[in-house]
């Protein structure tokens, strides 16, 4: 028994007649005759009772004709999945980024792209940028968001087992506790908040990232924090400037989110991050996450 055939089965039950549903299905009647005698010959009961005018069903095909529509129905929506599968319109989409990229580009376009594809599930990791490598190098996410200084510089060791591609800059901003009255809101120099403990991301060997960034500023300022509290991204250090300790540097914007946080212009200005995505070059992407990929990347 096969789709084929209950499809057939289920236009002559309908139709009541073998010669009308021929027609409907725009075939002639001796082929469908025989494929209904298959079908009956394979389940090993009578499906219609044969009448001078047409057909009824048994009460075999009675039972099946339930069976069927349910069987054609579930295979009508796979069908339809699998399309909406191979269209990227549904599936699972599995998205690493570290924090500033999770905060200045991840959120909004997965925001955006559920509310077109409601069909799509999303898992998200929110890891610093040397597990996110190996999590897209393993196959773990589709797809990983990194922040880099220098993103035409990206070793080649990363460049031989993935492929990257720079999505948009973010600048920087200085952040501090509000509860800092005496600071700002003019543009400060730089050299006024050395003396206060800073947290900073890691340095990861073969990235250009957050750390890279601000060497030239400290270099400008002529010297580096006295103390610098480092974590694994800027924003797990975070509590200890909201609790009035540090300060700290993030992406535009995520500052406004927070109320305990405050920005500070800082003379001479701070540069911008790039934000690249990154895939595996010996994997195909799944359709989602190649249809969200290049709605990132515009």
């Amino acid at each position: 028994m096969d789709l084929r055939q209950l499809r057939y089965f289920v236009a002559v039950a309908e139709e009541g007649s073998i010669t009308a549903a021929a027609r409907g299905l725009h075939m002639t009647q001796p082929p469908l005759s025989l494929a209904i005698s298959d079908l009956e010959r394979d389940l090993g009961v009578t499906l219609f009772h044969r009448l001078p005018r047409g057909v009824a069903l048994t009460e075999a095909g009675e039972h099946l004709m339930v069976a069927a529509r349910q069987l054609l129905g579930d295979a009508t929506r796979t069908q339809g999945a699998m399309r909406a599968m191979g269209a990227g319109l549904s599936g699972e989409l599995r998205i690493g980024a570290e924090p500033i990229g999770l905060w200045s580009l991840v959120s909004a376009q997965v925001q955006r792209f559920l509310g077109e594809h409601q069909d799509v599930s999303v898992s998200l990791v929110d890891a610093p940028p040397g597990r996110l490598l190996d999590l897209v190098t393993r196959g773990e996410v589709d797809l990983a968001v990194i922040p880099s200084a220098e993103p035409d510089v990206l070793s080649t060791a990363l460049t031989q087992s993935l492929q990257a591609a720079v999505s948009v800059e973010v600048p920087l901003e200085l952040v501090v506790p509000r509860s800092w009255t005496s600071v700002g809101p003019g543009p400060v120099a730089l050299s006024s908040l050395l003396d206060h403990p800073w947290v900073l991301p890691m340095r990861i060997p073969g990235l250009r990232i957050l750390p890279e960034a601000l060497d030239e500023v400290f270099a400008r300022a002529g010297r580096r924090p006295a103390r610098v509290i480092e974590a694994s991204t800027p924003h797990t250090g975070l509590s200890l400037v909201t609790g009035g300790l540090a300060v700290s540097v993030l992406g535009a914007g995520v500052a406004e989110q927070l109320s305990a946080l405050a920005t500070v212009e800082v003379e001479g200005g701070l540069p911008s991050l790039f934000l690249v995505v990154l895939w595996r070059r010996d994997a195909p992407l799944s359709p989602v996450a190649r249809r969200f990929l290049s709605s990132v990347l515009g």
